[in-house]
C-alpha cells in the first residue's frame, strides 16, 4: 500500500529514508529547520566505520547494506563525492573489536602503527560530505519528495493527509516522540586544511583511543579533514582555538607534512548518541510513527541500511 509520509530531519539519514521511500512509490515530504550546510551530517569527516554507536542485532546488516550502496554509488555516480581509500586503525586495547572487519573485504593486520599498539589496514568508502548531501538531496527530489523548510514540535503538526511520520532529526527526536533512552550530545570539533600538492594525504588514519585525545586524518575531495573531539554532554557550536592546535599536532606526528598548512574551514557538530539506535514504529495520537535516530558517529556509515530498516516497517 503506498502511503503518505513526513519525514522530520534532512540530514544523512533523514535523506536517505526519504529516498528509499519515494522509491518505492511513497508521496514523501522532508521537513527540516535547518539547511543541509548546517546539519551535524555536513560536518562529519565523513569515513565509513562505526564510531560512538550500537547498532543493536541488526549492525551487522546496517553496515552491510549501506557499504554495498556506497559502492553502487561510486561506480555509477562519478559526481556523488563517494571515494574508495586505503587507511589504518589504530588499536590500543588488548581487546580489539573488529566485529566491523567481517563485512569489509581484503582488510589486513598490519604492524606499521605505534609502538604497543595492533592495527587494521583496510579499504572504505570516504565521503565528500560538501558535494554528497546536495547530490542525495537532488537524487530525492529527483524521485518526487517535497521539501518544507519549518521547524515542528510534535508529530501532530505533520499534514493530516500523511498517514504516517518518520522521526530522523538527530538530537531534536525525543522532543518529538516518548523515549526511555536519552539521546545525548557528543560534540566533535574538526580543522579542515589545504591537500593539494606532490606531498597530499591519501589514506585516512582512525587513532580513536590515542591517549593525547581523539586523533583522525581523511583525505576528502575538497580538503584533509582532521579530528577531532568526543565530548559527551558539550553543546558549544564554536570551534576552540585550543582544541584546534591538539588536534593539528596530533594528526601532524601520523602526517608531519600537513604542519603549516592553510586552514579550509573549521566545523563542530553535535553527534546524537543513544545506547542503541532506535528504529521502530509505534502509534501516537493514533497515527503511525517511526523512529530512526540515534546514530552517534555513525549516520553516514549506518545511513543506507537504517533507510532499509525504515522501509520494511512502512
Amino acid at each position: 500500500m503506498k502511503r503518505s509520509v513526513t519525514v522530520i530531519g534532512a540530514g544523512v539519514v533523514g535523506l536517505s529514508i526519504a529516498h528509499e521511500l519515494a522509491g518505492a512509490g511513497h508521496a514523501v515530504t522532508v521537513c527540516s529547520d535547518q539547511p543541509w550546510e548546517q546539519t551535524c551530517s555536513a560536518t562529519a569527516g565523513a569515513i565509513w566505520f562505526p564510531f560512538e554507536v550500537d547498532g543493536g542485532a541488526d549492525t551487522e546488516v546496517m553496515l552491510r547494506s549501506t557499504l554495498e550502496r556506497f559502492e553502487s554509488i561510486h561506480d555509477q555516480h562519478v559526481d556523488a563525492g563517494v571515494d574508495f581509500r586505503r587507511g589504518t586503525v589504530v588499536e590500543r586495547s588488548t581487546v580489539v573489536d573488529r566485529e566491523w572487519t567481517r563485512v569489509v573485504p581484503g582488510w589486513k593486520k598490519t604492524t606499521l602503527v605505534p609502538p604497543g599498539t595492533t592495527g587494521v589496514r583496510a579499504t572504505v568508502p570516504v565521503i565528500t560530505m560538501s558535494v554528497y548531501l546536495p547530490w542525495l538531496r537532488a537524487a530525492t527530489e529527483a524521485r518526487g519528495v517535497r521539501f518544507e523548510s519549518r521547524t515542528i514540535h510534535s508529530v501532530d503538526e505533520a499534514e493530516v493527509a500523511d498517514e504516517l511520520v518518520v522521526i530522523a532529526a538527530g538530537l531534536r527526536s525525543t522532543r518529538l516522540i516518548d523515549d526511555e533512552s536519552p539521546v545525548d550530545p557528543v560534540r566533535g570539533q574538526v580543522v579542515r586544511i589545504d591537500n593539494t600538492g606532490p606531498d597530499s594525504v591519501q589514506e585516512w588514519l582512525l587513532d580513536e583511543h590515542n591517549p593525547a585525545g581523539l586523533t583522525y586524518v581523511i583525505p576528502r575531495r575538497d580538503c584533509l579533514v582532521l579530528g577531532g573531539t568526543a565530548e559527551a554532554g558539550e553543546t558549544d557550536l564554536t570551534p576552540d582555538a585550543a582544541v584546534e592546535r591538539g588536534i593539528i599536532d596530533r594528526c601532524a606526528d601520523y602526517f608531519p607534512q600537513i604542519r603549516g598548512r592553510e586552514v579550509v574551514s573549521r566545523g563542530v557538530g553535535l553527534r546524537p548518541r543513544r545506547p542503541v539506535i532506535r528504529i521502530d514504529a509505534t502509534t501516537v495520537d493514533g497515527r503511525r510513527v517511526i523512529s530512526a535516530y540515534g546514530h552517534g558517529g555513525a549516520g553516514v556509515t549506518l545511513s543506507w541500511g537504517t533507510a532499509e530498516q525504515v522501509l520494511t516497517l512502512v
